[in-house]
């Protein structure tokens, strides 16, 4: 999966496990494979609507997009479907530009739920990021417009953070 580099640079890095700290981290070395493509999903998702930039609301299409994530799996079982998703996306911030710049940028709430999502993995005890940790970075961020579509779907951050320990629970640690 390739991810490109300037995005990869905005995203940062990840501190590694505490079993792993003699090695630097570098950006992506949590991240699952299946939400490195959520990402890029979100990328694609950002062109689709001619925007140079990805927010929250492209993330959270990406999630939903990435159908062999926890995330989708989760956010289908509570009903929350793709084409809604986007229904909702495009009456909330519309459609940019037919033509959009190659070089895409990372909204600062974008950037707070991906370190939010960090953060929810190392409570967890998990040493990976996987795509339900990218999900609750998005409702985490409350600001968020992934998180204004999520909230009116009736699905909050308690709800998702109870499914996630019922399907992955806790790490090796507990949580």
């Amino acid at each position: 999966m390739h991810l490109p580099r300037r995005l990869i640079r905005q995203l940062g890095t990840v501190r590694r496990p505490a079993t792993d700290r003699g090695r630097r981290a570098r950006p992506f070395d949590l991240f699952t494979d299946r939400a490195r493509a959520a990402v890029e999903l979100a990328q694609d998702e950002a062109r689709r609507l001619g925007h140079d930039y990805i927010g929250t609301e492209h993330l959270l299409l990406g999630l939903v997009r990435q159908r062999d994530g926890v995330a989708a799996r989760m956010l289908e079982g509570m009903s929350v479907r793709l084409v809604d998703v986007r229904v909702a996306v495009e009456s909330i911030v519309g459609r940019g530009p037919a033509t959009v710049a190659r070089e895409m940028r990372l909204t600062p709430r974008t950037k707070r739920a991906l370190e939010l999502a960090v953060r929810e993995a190392e409570r967890l005890r998990h040493r990976y990021l996987g795509t339900e940790h990218l999900l609750l970075g998005i409702v985490g961020e409350r600001e968020g417009v992934a998180a204004e579509i999520v909230d009116g779907f009736g699905v909050n951050q308690e709800r998702i953070r109870a499914e996630v320990l019922r399907r992955v629970g806790p790490g090796p640690d507990g949580a």
